[in-house]
């Protein structure tokens, strides 16, 4: 009978956390002081994203050694996909060009550049045609809402005050 290698399942993977799940995921590691994997399967879930949570929600440090064997696998997969990143450059011609770029290969890495991106690698940029849309709706909004506070105080004998 051959030996299954499938990886587990994990019922509440994807699932939200909880805040009385939170809790107890406090209780059992600090009170109780149980292990990452007793833990993930109490919980149903990755021992890696207990760990995460651990950290998240400042329970655990990063750096302590039972989270960090499995914050570590992490960070040697996230760096394979890091190899390539999309840099967002701005000229006056274009609004918006983008290409890929080699970080290895890439001389210069300014502090303005790794300011442009989120934490999930995303990258997201306004041009001036998209302000100024922003700039007029913005204004729009404020002149109906004058004119709604207008009409209330009308109808208020002139105060909105205990209205809200």
């Amino acid at each position: 009978m051959p030996i299954s290698t499938t990886t587990p399942v994990y019922k509440r993977s994807g699932f939200a956390w909880s805040t009385p799940e939170c809790l107890r995921l406090q209780r059992e590691y600090q009170l109780l002081e149980l292990s990452i994997d007793e833990i993930s399967k109490r919980h149903q879930r990755s021992p890696t994203a207990i760990a995460l949570r651990l950290v998240k929600e400042y329970y655990a440090a990063d750096c302590q050694p039972d989270i960090k064997k499995y914050l570590d696998n992490i960070s040697q997969k996230k760096s394979k996909k890091d190899n390539i990143s999309l840099r967002i450059t701005e000229s006056s011609d274009d609004d918006n060009c983008s290409e890929y770029v080699d970080d290895e290969k890439s001389d210069s890495s300014s502090d303005n550049e790794s300011s442009m991106w989120d934490d999930d690698n995303s990258t997201q940029s306004t041009s001036a045609s998209e302000i100024a849309n922003l700039k007029g709706q913005v204004s729009d909004l404020n002149g109906k809402i004058d004119s709604i506070l207008e009409m209330l105080r009308r109808s208020n004998g002139g105060s909105v005050i205990g209205m809200y």
